[in-house]
């Protein structure tokens, strides 16, 4: 999902604002991981991160400003360790088997995060009324996800399957492993992942 980032324009910050600015986002996000994002005030952050709910006002004038921050760290950190851990896959099958599981991996690793996100995606409205984070801004990922497909279907290794909407098809199973793991904290995730990478694998391998 491709992130709307505020307009509100600030000096370079130093060291000790950026400190501040990552421990007031972590407690937002983890406000809004245990009580939803529509329950979690700005005071409520504030008392998580121990400060004044005027310490939040001054690095993020308001509540919509802070949850951007949330979510654009969320997706800036996972794009990050995405591409550390994709780097060099020497195939696209190789590619999308790292693809698969470092996804799910990193959901594993980030459960607060992953719920946060989901409830701010689902409930974010604008002035309008209108969800902040609309379809739409998937595309980028589901580019970035139909270039393996892409790959794989030129270099002989997948069949001819159509790229995007194969995409797609595997961008909602990975959200859906975040669905069921908040679901379900005893989730078999070893299983899990090797299921859904067998099945991807089997679905795009080019047959004799």
């Amino acid at each position: 999902m491709r992130t709307k980032t505020s307009t509100v324009v600030r000096e370079q910050p130093t060291f000790i604002e950026a400190a501040r600015r990552t421990q007031i986002v972590a407690a937002a996000t983890e406000t809004i991981a245990e009580l939803g994002y529509i329950n979690a005030s700005l005071a409520q952050i504030a008392k998580r991160a121990g400060v004044s709910k005027s310490v939040i006002g001054y690095y993020y004038a308001t509540k919509d400003e802070l949850v951007r921050a949330v979510v654009d760290t969320f997706y800036v950190a996972g794009h990050v360790e995405m591409m550390r851990r994709l780097e060099g896959a020497p195939s696209a099958t190789e590619l999308l088997q790292r693809y698969i599981t470092s996804n799910l991996a990193y959901i594993a690793e980030h459960r607060s995060e992953t719920r946060a996100i989901g409830d701010i995606v689902a409930n974010f409205r604008g002035a309008d009324g209108l969800p902040v984070y609309q379809i739409d801004d998937a595309e980028p990922l589901i580019q970035g996800t139909a270039a393996i497909f892409d790959w794989g279907r030129q270099a002989g290794e997948f069949r001819q399957l159509d790229s995007r909407i194969v995409a797609v098809i595997l961008r909602s199973a990975i959200d859906a492993f975040g669905q069921q793991l908040s679901a379900n904290p005893e989730l078999d995730i070893e299983k899990y992942t090797r299921e859904m990478t067998d099945f991807f694998l089997q679905a795009a391998r080019k047959t004799t």
